[in-house]
């Protein structure tokens, strides 16, 4: 089974994944409206379901979308979407889930709007990049691309409005673009959130209110605290990341993994370091699942 042919849902209807589509009426296709959550599974369990969902209804209710995840049985969705499509993910080893969420389709004589459009389906994972990271780390470019400001929309809104995102990785040549915010501090990348390690040993996120509240970026400060690594919030600066003993990036696909190199100059040694690999090991031990050995 390929995934465009694996069992997908949209409002309650279970269809292939290549029929999936949103409507040119849609809110999500006329003003980019559109929630995201990105899961995956780890040793074909769902990591952090109930977290994601959580965030995912928060975001709902900043956009004034009716849509609450017990109503709307999100997490049974979900875990049939895996008994559905067993046989793929069995093949795959691991897969990501992706929901999407728009306030719904008022068509063309917009009509009062009755229920929001809601999609889950599986997505491919890049064992094959990510297994390069885990084992040499990923390289990072300073983009001149601006973050979104709070005060356009709160950065814990996860949305599909990634047009930020996609302007920075035009130019990154293969490494992952970092953003700043409009005061030129350091926010996340393209695909992760980041901290650095610095040489006095206390690992350092960027402000809460300046960047994603990601469900990864949580599992390691909880990590961090469990195996004692001091952990502080503040601004970041640029000069930070190339001073920086390591820099570690966390997302849901990769987990957590190091970043060695900024614009062509190598982080600490230019490997990845003892920090990451500890919150490696103590993410594995949480879920029970080696998820570097892929």
């Amino acid at each position: 089974m390929e995934f465009a042919e694996s069992d997908a849902f949209r409002n309650g209807e279970w269809l292939p994944m290549s029929r999936l589509s949103w409507s040119v009426t849609d809110i999500g296709t006329t003003h980019g409206a559109i929630l995201v959550e990105r899961l995956r599974t780890l040793g074909g369990r769902v990591f952090a379901l109930e977290e994601h969902l959580q965030r995912l209804y928060e975001g709902a209710q900043k956009l004034g979308i009716a849509w609450n995840p017990d109503n709307s049985r999100a997490k049974q969705v979900c875990e049939e979407l895996l008994e559905r499509n067993r046989e793929l993910i069995n093949a795959c080893g691991d897969v990501g889930i992706v929901i999407v969420v728009s306030p719904g389709d008022p068509g063309i004589d917009r009509r009062p709007i009755v229920a929001p459009t809601v999609m889950v389906h599986l997505s491919p994972i890049s064992f094959d990049v990510f297994r390069q990271w885990y084992r040499f780390g990923a390289k990072l470019f300073s983009s001149p691309v601006r973050n979104v400001p709070p005060e356009c929309w709160s950065p814990s809104i996860k949305t599909r409005s990634r047009l930020q995102y996609y302007l920075a990785d035009q130019s990154s040549h293969g490494r992952v673009a970092v953003l700043l915010n409009t005061r030129g501090m350091i926010t996340e990348t393209s695909i992760s959130n980041l901290l650095v390690f610095g040489k006095d040993e206390i690992l350092r996120s960027p402000p809460l209110e300046d960047i994603l509240h990601g469900v990864s970026l949580k599992t390691v400060i909880e990590l961090a605290e469990l195996i004692s690594i001091p952990i502080q919030f503040g601004d970041i600066e640029p000069v930070d990341l190339q001073n920086a003993a390591e820099v570690l990036m966390t997302g849901t696909t990769g987990c957590v993994w190091s970043a060695v190199e900024i614009d062509g100059q190598l982080i600490g040694n230019g490997k990845p370091g003892v920090v990451c690999r500890r919150l490696q090991d103590a993410w594995e031990e949480r879920v029970g699942y080696r998820f570097t050995q892929i």
